[in-house]
């Protein structure tokens, strides 16, 4: 294909989305050893790679076939239309707490679906409340008796 004729929004994102469709794809990898608790977001992740590697597809696609770039910017709007319509299982990663309004981690943002305020981070408070108290084996005795 000659250069000067291909459209050149559809050329640049044949070219990166490649990379992006890859990193989401090694995220959704990672993702798999928090399953138990980022299940919403792996599939989040995964539809979200299949969205861009229809995309990287329709780049290719009209790069080859010598389109134009207004048939990429259809593909992109429809990306992006399925992407609103389908936001709150596509979307799910909060920045902030809905809970207390905190700035969440990077850890919460990316592997938990319960954003920090799930039951599982009430367990862990309960353990972290008992090793505080001292009832553990290493306290010392109260030697107020004497």
């Amino acid at each position: 294909m000659d250069p000067e004729n291909a459209a050149p929004v559809a050329v640049w994102a044949a070219e990166r989305l490649y990379w992006v469709f890859l990193g989401l794809i090694f995220l959704n990898v990672l993702q798999r050893k928090h399953q138990k608790y980022a299940q919403k977001k792996r599939m989040a992740t995964l539809s979200l790679a299949i969205g861009l590697f229809l995309l990287l597809v329709a780049g290719q696609t009209i790069n080859v076939l010598g389109g134009s770039d207004w048939m990429f910017y259809v593909a992109v709007a429809f990306f992006g239309g399925i992407v609103y319509i389908y936001r709150d299982q596509m979307l799910p990663f909060r920045l902030r707490s809905a809970v207390d309004g905190r700035w969440l981690q990077s850890h919460e943002i990316l592997f938990d679906d319960a954003h920090g305020d799930g039951p599982k981070d009430e367990n862990a408070s309960e353990s972290e409340s008992e090793a505080d108290s001292g009832g553990g084996h290493d306290s010392e005795p109260d030697k107020s008796e004497n």
